[in-house]
């Protein structure tokens, strides 16, 4: 297999992100949020549209599909600051009121929201590094990926 790297990342990294209502990242590691697992991302359309899929069950219902569409979140979405892990104020774009009703509505996650990273030049965040793995950090604000 093959990825692309851009000066964000790799293509299709973070591109949907979900907080909870305090703007803290989720991750369905931890135990409360593991019905993130169950979300199947699919980005498609050359990169134009994101799908959301979940599967139907007892506690969520039948949940159908969504399309997201990017270019939109990218040029209408609001800049958000959220705590990504241990890392305060990283900037990303809200993917609006349907997307996080549709994945509170798959994942059971109160006011949950999904974000990303827009397309604009928002993004950014000053990298603490992570020195157990020979990363001193970025440091100065330059733009670093995620936890």
């Amino acid at each position: 297999e093959r990825a692309t790297a851009t000066r964000r990342g790799f293509e299709g990294d973070r591109t949907a992100q979900v907080v909870d209502e305090d703007g803290m990242l989720c991750t369905p590691r931890d135990g409360a949020n593991e019905k993130l697992f169950r979300v199947r991302p699919e980005i498609i359309d050359g990169g134009k549209t994101l799908r959301l899929t979940s599967p139907p069950g007892e506690d969520n219902g039948s949940n159908p599909p969504l399309a997201i569409n990017l270019r939109d979140v990218v040029e209408k979405g609001e800049v958000v600051t959220v705590e990504a892990m241990d890392t305060p104020g990283v900037k990303l774009r809200d993917y609006g009121d349907d997307a996080a009703r549709w994945m509170e509505s798959a994942t059971g996650i109160p006011g949950c929201r999904v974000t990303g990273i827009g397309g604009g030049d928002e993004y950014g965040r000053a990298g603490a590094g992570k020195p157990d793995q020979g990363d001193a950090g970025s440091g100065g604000g330059a733009p670093g990926s995620l936890p």
